[in-house]
């Protein structure tokens, strides 16, 4: 009998909770707190120190910083900013591991920010989506080297274009803020592909900025300057092939992002 209760209580409390849960009364930094303990956990039995890792580990133990970007630049790879904080990642993975689930976290959080998603389940509808990607598969080319040249881009990328619906939805950038802003388009326009992006999202912006409100945003010009700035990658590197078909998949990815919130 006391058994029973003790199930019965056990029962409603679930119940309770996962009410509170789909009604949102549950507030959202616990949910992203939640997550963020899965996904260490997640990394801390899935991850293999192997493929590019390896190599990047070691990549300082006989030079300096500016030695190994000097010859990576020239031979190798012209992503500069990404390339200046592998090593230290591939050789401490275990910060890589609170750095990456926070990361995986702001490109929900930036989703959710541009869709304008307050929602706990739809939060949890895209989380579970991005997680969809194989994550394993990426010890073929080394876990860290791989999510820091994409999920890592990916995520400040969306971020840094939170900024852009603050100021359509006239809400105020902390000082703060701003500085986040700016360190996010740094080391997501190291990425050719997503270099290239920002300079479209800022330079539309920026235009549009100008013909509804007859003023030049300081921010957009200055976050347009950068990314102008940037593409001399471009012509360090050739352009991927798979360029138009990166960018066709964002763009349907956008899409429906769009109808999910028109839905709800």
């Amino acid at each position: 009998m006391t058994e029973n209760n003790e199930n019965c209580k056990t029962e409603n409390w679930l119940c309770r909770k996962y009410n509170d849960f789909v009604n949102d009364k549950i507030e959202s930094k616990f949910v992203y707190a939640a997550l963020f303990s899965i996904l260490i956990v997640f990394y801390f039995f899935s991850y293999h120190h192997s493929g590019d890792d390896v190599a990047y580990s070691m990549a300082l133990n006989d030079r300096s910083l500016f030695e190994y970007l000097k010859y990576q630049y020239l031979n190798w790879s012209s992503r500069t900013v990404i390339e200046a904080f592998l090593p230290f990642f591939s050789k401490y993975y275990i910060v890589w591991y609170f750095f990456d689930s926070a990361l995986t976290l702001l490109v929900v959080y930036s989703i959710a920010k541009i869709c304008k998603i307050n929602s706990n389940l739809l939060t949890l509808f895209i989380f579970s989506i991005y997680m969809c990607l194989p994550r394993p598969a990426f010890d073929a080319a080394g876990w860290v080297a791989t999510s820091m040249n994409y999920n890592w881009v990916l995520a400040l990328g969306l971020y840094a274009l939170t900024s852009i619906v603050k100021i359509l939805n006239g809400e105020k950038i902390k000082p703060h803020q701003y500085i986040l802003y700016f360190l996010a388009t740094v080391y997501a326009a190291s990425h050719e592909q997503m270099c290239a992006l920002l300079l479209g999202f800022y330079s539309f912006f920026l235009v549009y900025n100008l013909i509804k409100n007859k003023k030049i945003n300081i921010f957009l010009l200055f976050s347009f300057l950068f990314s102008l700035l940037a593409p001399w990658r471009l012509l360090k590197q050739n352009i991927h092939q798979n360029f138009l078909s990166y960018l066709y998949n964002l763009l349907v990815l956008l899409r429906y992002l769009l109808v999910i919130y028109d839905i709800f």
